[in-house]
């Protein structure tokens, strides 16, 4: 279950725009990408895009986008957006601001 470099190029390129200070690490067959703190911010599995949202947010309105389901399991705020809604990059831009603003929105997770 390869991750998709396209969208890959396609996150760097606009994460890079936006000046989102991010670390990328290959997991569960998938890309994650962590925020400063070292919360994840959003991931790529397959050819879509996880990211993390606030309780209630309204994106799941939205034509593409669904709750997250790993194991099956259905993943407490987390979206996974696909087609439609990630194919402009004004629109994959937006989830990307809010998976990373999400991340910078918690406390940063303890090392050990």
């Amino acid at each position: 279950m390869a991750y998709s470099i396209e969208l890959e190029k396609r996150i760097d390129t606009i994460t890079h725009e936006l000046d989102m200070r991010l670390k990328k690490k290959k997991m569960f067959g998938g890309l994650a990408y962590f925020a400063k703190g070292g919360n994840m911010a959003f991931a790529i599995r397959q050819d879509e895009l996880l990211f993390r949202v606030h309780e209630g947010d309204e994106l799941m309105d939205v034509n593409g986008i669904h709750t997250a389901i790993m194991g099956g399991r259905e993943m407490h705020n987390w979206l996974q957006a696909g087609g439609d809604a990630i194919a402009s990059s004004d629109d994959l831009s937006e989830l990307l601001t809010v998976g990373y603003d999400y991340a910078l929105s918690i406390p940063p997770r303890k090392t050990h």
